[in-house]
């Protein structure tokens, strides 16, 4: 059976196009798109206005951590893509379309490669535009940088896929997505504390992604993989067994 069809193109026009129209017209995707920008005006004008306040009661400064926080910062952007890309599909859930998927030229799986593409390109245009505003007069190794970003743009089909595999519907979408903040508390863990036990964070792909983009901006490593050939090979391997994961599950729930 061949996974092309002369048609196909069609079919994913008209799904890219009712895509642009629903997140247009639902505020609430709207908002979720929007967060990375509301996170490039945090990083740019609220830390230093906190470590004003801070510098007044404390010695301890965000700035001293700076580079951690943009990194944080920029992961935002796929996540936030990932989960408006993971509604727009729960959305097609609830409206019954998943039954009718299978008799289109696209077929299950077209649909399925669709909905991983879809949020890899979103995510790579909008973590791209979020990095080079918040990284921006720093001093980069920009191979190992550009690396992250691919790794940082895989995240959003990541966490479309997690939404589509577990989610019966979009309710149930916005409750899973807060399990995110604990997915993304692993880098920070791992920043924060050493031990062995944190050794764990590393099945989270955002760890790899972190310590990487962390390696680009500062040239040094904070957790235990400390080169970042090792970095890129372990984020790339950790989000592709995911991204089979909830590829398989998918496919049998579709």
């Amino acid at each position: 059976m061949k996974l092309f069809h002369h048609k196909q193109p069609y079919n994913v026009k008209i799904f890219l196009l009712g895509d642009i129209k629903n997140i247009f017209r639902d505020p609430f995707m709207l908002l979720v798109l929007t967060i990375p920008l509301y996170m490039f005006f945090l990083v740019h004008y609220g830390i230093p206005f906190i470590d004003s306040q801070l510098e007044k009661i404390t010695h301890f400064s965000l700035t001293d951590h700076l580079s951690f926080i943009i990194i944080m910062s920029i992961a935002m952007a796929p996540m936030m893509v990932g989960m408006l890309t993971g509604f727009l599909l729960l959305d097609e859930k609830d409206d019954g379309i998943f039954q009718y998927i299978e008799i289109t030229p696209l077929k299950k799986i077209g649909y399925i490669v669709y909905r991983i593409v879809f949020p890899l390109l979103l995510s790579s245009i909008i973590t791209v535009i979020l990095s080079f505003l918040l990284v921006n007069g720093l001093e980069l190794h920009v191979g190992i940088y550009l690396i992250a970003l691919f790794l940082f743009s895989c995240y959003g089909p990541l966490l479309t896929m997690f939404l589509a595999t577990f989610c019966q519907n979009k309710v149930e979408g916005i409750a899973y997505a807060k399990l995110i903040n604990i997915l993304l508390g692993a880098p920070v863990i791992n920043y924060m504390f050493d031990g062995p036990w944190t050794a764990f964070t590393y099945l989270v792909p955002f760890t790899w992604g972190s310590e990487l983009m962390f390696a680009s901006i500062t040239s040094s490593y904070y957790g235990f993989v400390s080169h970042w050939f090792f970095l890129f090979v372990g984020g790339l391997l950790s989000t592709g067994v995911w991204l089979l994961f909830f590829f398989r599950k998918i496919q049998k729930n579709i």
